[in-house]
């Protein structure tokens, strides 16, 4: 009985000291994955902001960087900085002329990042944005994001290029035209436009949002040219469009039909009455060599707003002083791009509307 004691006896020292052991192998591994966790959380912190910061970066271009913060030659940036491209962190240049210094306040006032207390470094040129302060990841400070796990690619200059497109729709209206530029390809793009002859462009917006219509209003006859400007990296495609204006159709008892009317120089107003088919001349002044001027109403004044400055245009003499137009019948509805000037001219029936 008393050596069957002593066996339990140590068959329950040796069991607890095995359950010791094995606590202190768990405690051990529980608390270096502990540990390991916690770091992870603050590097994939650490990214995600700086990922942020990144995508608020690309939205400027070089030139609006170089603009924006402060001047970062002081000791600091230039260690933070030399130590970043030792590293091999994959930074572009250890050059400190390239880089703006951005506190948290400019964080919050030049980007509107709220609670971000960061300060950092960014190359105007490529757009490289380094930490003042870093993250320890597997015993080494790294100040960029970008070799770190979940990270971007660094971008660079010509990575950030992006494609550029639009559409343009125009609606006539007499006098008025309705410019409509779609189906836009980014955000944060300038949209502008300029009448052939100006030397100056003419804003609509200094932020395109991708794929949000944008409209303009045009009054004068002539060639325009519509050009979107990426505000990222100064890229920009230009358009070009022909706005012809004239005088509205008018209507009499005698069109009873709806007719169908482009607003330009080859596709006319047309009505029928009575079988026949009619189509819509507006007012014009023409020179020597055909070349056509549209008259608004029925001033001096074209549609481009240069006729009463040449001497040699002169309107036709079937419009009289008052008529805006006239309805000159024709053959068929195909005869469209027929020479207005020769219609007039014909011994063709007119209907005429003041």
């Amino acid at each position: 009985m008393e050596n069957l004691t002593k066996e339990n006896k140590a068959i329950t020292l040796v069991a607890l000291v095995i359950t010791v052991v094995i606590m202190l192998i768990l405690i051990s591994v529980t608390t270096y994955t502990g540990i390991d966790t916690y770091k992870n959380v603050k590097v994939n912190q650490f990214v995600d902001r700086m990922q942020l910061i990144q995508a608020k970066v690309d939205e400027y271009s070089p030139d609006e960087l170089k603009t924006l913060g402060s001047d970062a030659t002081t000791y600091q940036a230039m260690a933070i900085l030399e130590t970043a491209y030792n590293n091999g962190e994959d930074i572009s240049s250890s050059d400190i002329s390239q880089y703006r210094y951005f506190s948290s306040d400019d964080l919050l006032n030049t980007f509107d990042l709220d609670d971000i207390n960061d300060e950092i470094l960014v190359n105007y040129n490529t757009r490289e944005v380094i930490s003042f302060t870093g993250i320890d990841y597997e015993g080494k400070i790294y100040y960029t994001q970008y070799k770190l796990p979940n990270a971007q690619t660094r971008i660079t200059t010509a990575e950030v290029a992006r494609e550029l497109t639009f559409n343009l729709a125009t609606e006539m209206d007499g006098l008025n035209a309705s410019i409509t530029i779609s189906d836009i390809s980014i955000s944060n793009g300038t949209l502008q436009y300029q009448k052939d002859g100006d030397n100056y462009w003419t804003t609509i917006t200094n932020y395109t949002e991708a794929s949000k219509d944008n409209k303009i209003n045009l009054t004068e006859s002539g060639k325009y040219k519509i050009k979107l400007v990426d505000n990222v990296n100064n890229n920009q495609i230009e358009k070009e469009l022909t706005v012809v204006l004239t005088n509205k159709p008018k209507t009499t008892g005698e069109f009873t039909e709806e007719y169908n009317y482009a607003g330009d120089s080859t596709s006319w107003a047309y009505a029928q009455s009575g079988g026949s088919w009619y189509v819509w001349i507006p007012r014009f002044a023409s020179d020597s060599n055909k070349n056509i001027k549209f008259i608004k109403g029925n001033s001096n004044t074209a549609t481009d707003n240069t006729y009463g400055e040449i001497d040699d245009y002169t309107v036709h003499n079937k419009f009289g002083t008052n008529l805006t137009g006239l309805w000159v019948n024709v053959n068929s509805q195909n005869q469209a791009g027929l020479d207005m000037i020769d219609l007039l001219d014909s011994d063709a029936a007119t209907l005429t509307e003041i």
